[in-house]
This record gives C-alpha cells, sequence and structure tokens, in this order.
C-alpha cells in the first residue's frame, strides 16, 4: 500500500528492527503490541538511537486500554498515533504529513 502511494518501504514483522538501518528511515510505523519488542521499546530505541525518525504507532487494543497504549507512545513523542482499524488513506496521510517539508522560521 505504501509503495503504492510512492513511498519506499521496508518490513521488520516483529519489532525488532532486525536489518533496519535506521540511518536511512524518515518514518517508523510501529504497533504497540508485537510478539518480540513491543512499541514502547520501539520508541524507547528510537529515542536513543534515531531520535530524528518520525513515528507512526498504531495499536488495536479495545477501548480504555488502546487509549492508554496511544498516549502512552505520545509521551514518548510517537508523532502520530491511530486506532485500528483504520483506512490506507490515513496510513498514507500520515506519512504525507511527516514527509511534509517544514515551513521556514520567521526571522
Amino acid at each position: 500500500m505504501l509503495r503504492n502511494a510512492g513511498f519506499e518501504a521496508e518490513l521488520s514483522v516483529d519489532g525488532r528492527l532486525r536489518g533496519v538501518d535506521l540511518s536511512k528511515v524518515d518514518v517508523l510505523i510501529t504497533d504497540m503490541l508485537m510478539p518480540q519488542q513491543d512499541g514502547m521499546e520501539v520508541l524507547l530505541r528510537l529515542k536513543k538511537d534515531a531520535p530524528n525518525v518520525r513515528t507512526i504507532v498504531m495499536t488495536g487494543a479495545p477501548g480504555a486500554l488502546g487509549v492508554t497504549m496511544l498516549m502512552a507512545a505520545r509521551t514518548l513523542h510517537a508523532d502520530i498515533t491511530l486506532a485500528k482499524p483504520f483506512s490506507n488513506d490515513a496510513i498514507v496521510a500520515a506519512c504525507t504529513t511527516l514527509l511534509a517539508p517544514k515551513p521556514a522560521a520567521f526571522a
């Protein structure tokens, strides 16, 4: 889906980011619940090893648990949080937003 929208994309299925060169990553999309390393651990690693990588965090956890998880992700500086289910358009829009050029600061 992201490739079809014109983005380059790599997949890491368990959250450990094996083989991913973080110096080449602009936006990382992660789930909060994964089998080997959860989204909070991914965010902590990025904060330490690649603080300039923008992040989109998602969860399908129901109700208050999901809300709490996404709020926790925000405290670790997740740029965008999404509750599942969401549309393909929503993830493409989130990536587009994070990759948009920043306006020049006023002098």
